[in-house]
């Protein structure tokens, strides 16, 4: 950027994918170019960062500009008003997922146990002696970029081939035992949408032996959920970003498989984010499905999360 040093730069969804600290740089650059009196116009769901920033904000739906806000109007909006119209929280207390949200364990909790993990991938060496995921709960796993949190989701899904014992409160489980019962909703859900209509993608997500009757009202449930009603038809690589992780997700939840979720609400707004936590809430409260969150989101950990991991991995 300092090479090119244009007057306007188009940011869309740059902290989809950023950690706390990475995020903090972002916006001291942000306001690095503010300075030296550039033009910037970020398209954002995540606004604590550029909050005071901004100079303007123009609110849209559907495509359509719905509202438009200056400085002083801005000033002027409450976290109860901005939870109206479906935008994120403006403060930054809490967004840090280096501070623990929730405990990793609580008395009670059956585990599956991950004992003396080792995966390679890109060159590195991954190595966890003891890891535990609380059954029947929503666990979130936080550290910063480069980590390897995907790695163990990928591991954890079959993906990629590690070594590990696996034990649960009803004995060991072999690694292919294991990585059957998950469902994994990727970074990019474009890696994973592969059928002709939105309707195919969730109808085959569902159980070999899931009633027709059923499966209908389970998409239709599920579209209206995360408000996909009406793309029945479409092609899913025609949805938007955010329509196409929601429209992934949807599929985790019509498996009914415990479910790896990585970054899952890097294009979802507050109404959408909400909406995630409710049906996670509630698949792991009456189906007991065991939920993975791989996420730098400290407000969907808040919303919805109820143990949290800062993973430590030994590298070599």
């Amino acid at each position: 950027m300092a090479i090119a040093d244009p007057e306007i730069t188009l940011l869309d969804e740059p902290t989809s994918s950023l950690d706390y600290h990475s995020i903090k740089q972002l916006r001291e650059l942000i306001g690095l170019w503010k300075s030296r009196g550039k033009t910037v116009i970020v398209s954002e769901h995540r606004l604590w960062f550029i909050w005071d920033l901004a100079d303007r904000m123009l609110l849209f739906r559907n495509g359509l500009l719905k509202s438009e806000y200056g400085r002083k109007e801005m000033n002027r909006l409450f976290e109860s008003e901005l939870a109206k119209l479906g935008l994120r929280s403006v403060s930054a207390g809490g967004c840090d997922p280096s501070v623990p949200c929730h405990p990793e364990f609580l008395p009670g909790d059956s585990f599956y146990e991950i004992k003396d993990f080792y995966a390679r991938n890109g060159g590195r060496e991954y190595r966890i002696p003891q890891i535990r995921f609380a059954k029947g709960a929503i666990t979130a796993i936080t550290a910063p970029n480069g980590n390897g949190k995907s790695t163990l989701l990928h591991c954890l899904a079959g993906i990629l081939k590690f070594r590990a014992e696996i034990n649960t409160p009803s004995g060991s489980l072999s690694r292919k035992e294991f990585c059957r019962s998950w469902f994994m909703v990727f970074q990019d859900p474009n890696y994973q949408l592969c059928r002709e209509t939105v309707e195919d993608e969730l109808r085959i997500s569902f159980p070999k032996e899931t009633p027709k009757e059923l499966v209908r009202i389970g998409i239709s449930e599920i579209l209206k959920d995360l408000e996909l009603s009406g793309t029945e038809d479409r092609h899913p690589l025609s949805l938007s970003g955010g329509q196409k992780q929601r429209l992934a997700i949807g599929c985790a939840i019509a498996s009914r498989r415990n479910q790896l979720l990585d970054e899952p609400t890097s294009g979802l707004d507050y109404t959408n984010m909400k909406a995630l936590s409710i049906l996670l809430k509630k698949l792991s409260a009456k189906k007991k499905i065991t939920v993975i969150v791989v996420t730098h989101d400290v407000e969907f950990i808040y919303s919805c999360c109820n143990r949290h991991i800062q993973l430590a991995y030994k590298q070599s």
